[in-house]
């Protein structure tokens, strides 16, 4: 691991990487004591510089006003740049946005990139998109519940416990329900109260 010293000086010959990690260490106080401005401007290097984590994270930043004033324009244009090279979660979080602005097709084009590239939160946004027949796709519960399945399996916590409430409500459409109770039972364990209680549903 390397050094805020070896950080900075890489960032300082212009890697982008190192540059994102010198933010990640003024952020979390790292090797280095915690420092707002020094995490901002190494950041916006990082994302200037071209590393898709950094334009993402900027996104993100200017979505809520997090250190920088909020901006829905410069949020969508980091995340723009971060999805056009190929960040599954730029590609999840813009589908996102524009689907607030009512860009549906562009939305689902992203989310589905999302999720073909592996972002667990894209397939699960993908899979309830399906299954409501939301965003100008055709209803689909079928599809929208293999989605969810693929984001449980891939770890999902949220889409496992969702399947967990289809579970509950619509059992028929769960293909395969132990594997879901026992994901429960693993969070169960955790003290998740929202699987402990879907649990007790079940077993009343």
């Amino acid at each position: 691991m390397m050094t805020v010293a070896q950080m900075r000086e890489l960032a300082e010959q212009g890697d982008a990487e190192a540059m994102e990690q010198l933010f990640r260490a003024y952020r979390y106080g790292e090797g280095v004591e915690a420092d707002e401005q020094e995490e901002l401007k190494w950041l916006k290097k990082a994302a200037e510089a071209g590393n898709a984590k950094a334009q993402t994270t900027l996104g993100l930043a200017y979505a809520s006003g997090d250190g920088v004033e909020e901006d829905r324009a410069k949020a969508m244009a980091w995340m723009r740049r971060a999805a056009e090279q190929g960040h599954p979660p730029a590609a999840q979080q813009l589908a996102e946005m524009l689907a607030c602005e009512d860009n549906d097709e562009e939305a689902v084009r992203w989310m589905t990139r999302a999720a073909e590239w592996g972002d667990t939160d894209g397939m699960m946004s993908l899979g309830k998109w399906y299954r409501g027949g939301c965003h100008g796709l055709p209803k689909d519960v079928e599809k929208g519940m293999a989605w969810l399945q693929k984001a449980a399996e891939a770890g999902n916590i949220c889409a496992r416990l969702l399947l967990g409430h289809y579970l509950v409500r619509n059992p028929s459409e769960v293909k395969n329900p132990e594997q879901v109770k026992g994901w429960l039972r693993e969070l169960a364990e955790l003290q998740d109260e929202e699987a402990e209680e879907l649990l007790k549903t079940m077993e009343a």
